[in-house]
């Protein structure tokens, strides 16, 4: 029984090289050639110092994961570097257009369109970097020939600024998942490419290359929720910046309205539509 006690907890740390009663006398302090045994000293384990050790730190651990997971690890690397940038340049615009939106500039701009001094709601305008202020004198300017049409159009423009980027993102959140999911299939391929004649007495090679076929799957979809994230606070910030025009535009045509200035808007809502490439209303 100490015998085999002996033998297992030697096994465990990596010792299994004895046999026989050696782990007997081991395990009662003695060691050497039966009939010539000696009180067991620590330097007879001297040999542990040449068992390897992982030795690895946690920089090259990762280096060591991203190679095993095959080739498609690089297109995977690539999208969640452009990834990164977007978020950062669409962070760093939401926090510039934060700090320049001007309500007291929006107000006054309004004030004067109601006492029907729209000439001098353009001087209060011009020069701001409230994009509403800007849309709005740009429709003022403009509404001699069509109020809506021009508004619409400086509405829309604006709005392709805060959309801008999120078509990669979306992208990329639908990419990385596939990559991964092709870094798999090929992983797979080759994993079962070794049940030749010749791996079948090594399942470990087997369940190794699948187990690092899955590696590319972890990263795509890592990728993608990370991405996914930044995504829907963006989209929800766009749609806020639309509903704010919108607002400013309902109530620049009623102000209009009241004032009898009007006639060159004709007679067209200002309702903003979502972005295009063209830069023309949705709607």
């Amino acid at each position: 029984m100490t015998s085999f006690f002996c033998r297992e907890t030697l096994r465990k740390k990596g010792l299994d090289f004895f046999s026989g009663c050696s782990y007997l006398r081991l395990a009662f302090g003695m060691t050497g050639i039966e009939g010539e045994e000696r009180l067991f000293e620590l330097h007879d384990l001297s040999f542990l110092e040449t068992i390897p050790k992982n030795t690895f730190t946690n920089e090259e651990t990762m280096i060591r994961l991203f190679l095993k997971g095959g080739p498609v690890m690089w297109p995977l690397l690539i999208t969640s570097i452009v990834a990164l940038a977007t978020v950062i340049e669409r962070i760093l615009f939401r926090v510039r257009e934060r700090f320049r939106r001007d309500p007291d500039v929006v107000e006054n701009i309004f004030s004067q369109v109601e006492k029907g001094n729209i000439n001098a709601a353009i001087r209060a305008g011009e020069g701001s970097n409230d994009f509403i202020a800007r849309i709005v004198v740009y429709g003022l300017t403009h509404r001699e020939k069509s109020l809506s049409n021009a508004y619409l159009k400086a509405a829309n423009k604006e709005l392709q600024r805060f959309n801008r980027g999120l078509p990669i993102l979306d992208t990329i959140i639908t990419l990385a998942p596939l990559l991964g999911l092709l870094g798999t299939v090929t992983g797979l391929i080759r994993a079962f490419g070794l049940l030749g004649a010749q791996e079948l007495g090594s399942p470990m090679a087997i369940t190794g290359g699948i187990a690092e076929a899955l590696i590319a799957t972890a990263f795509g979809l890592a990728i993608a929720i990370t991405a996914l994230i930044p995504f829907n606070y963006l989209n929800a910030r766009l749609e806020e910046a639309r509903n704010v025009i919108q607002d400013a535009g309902s109530q620049l045509e009623l102000l209009l309205g009241q004032g009898g200035a009007a006639a060159g808007s004709g007679g067209s809502s200002l309702e903003v539509g979502r972005p295009t490439s063209s830069g023309a209303s949705a709607h």
